[in-house]
């Protein structure tokens, strides 16, 4: 399988991502990312990545022909306990995703995805609500060739 090197925005060329071909199955644990965003009430904030040294990076950035496939998402609360309602965007598509949860009930939603969901541009998290403060946004996916 031919490796692509996908740098992101900031990043130097120990944390390249490589691109898988179809899919993640088999594919090279490089390949796997993981972003994360914690906008607040209000706010729409780009995902930063972490990196397989432990370091985070960002903003998230897609090259030219290739797409950032997730595959799970997960929503936790920061800090205090209470409702959390907000979605992944990407623009100038829109919204992608929504979640609405109460962390008194659950300290954090996950929905993993069968078929997964595909972005060329770069995600974006928003909070539109939340009777607590921030929100923890987790992305896990992998990116691969538009073809």
């Amino acid at each position: 399988m031919a490796s692509v090197a996908v740098l992101f925005s900031h990043a130097t060329p120990a944390v390249a991502q490589s691109v898988q071909g179809k899919t993640h199955v088999l594919g090279k644990a490089s390949g796997f990312v993981h972003l994360v965003a914690v906008p607040g009430p209000g706010q729409t904030v780009e995902f930063s990545a972490f990196n397989p040294d432990g370091t985070i990076s960002g903003p998230f950035a897609i090259a030219p022909d290739t797409v950032f496939v997730v595959t799970d998402l997960r929503v936790a609360r920061t800090a205090t306990n209470g409702l959390y309602e907000g979605r992944i965007v990407n623009f100038p598509s829109g919204e992608r995703w929504r979640f609405h949860f109460d962390t008194n009930q659950h300290p954090s939603h996950h929905v993993g995805l069968t078929s997964g969901m595909v972005f060329s541009t770069p995600p974006r998290a928003n909070l539109f609500a939340s009777s607590a403060g921030a929100a923890e946004v987790h992305l896990h996916g992998y990116l691969a060739k538009n073809k």
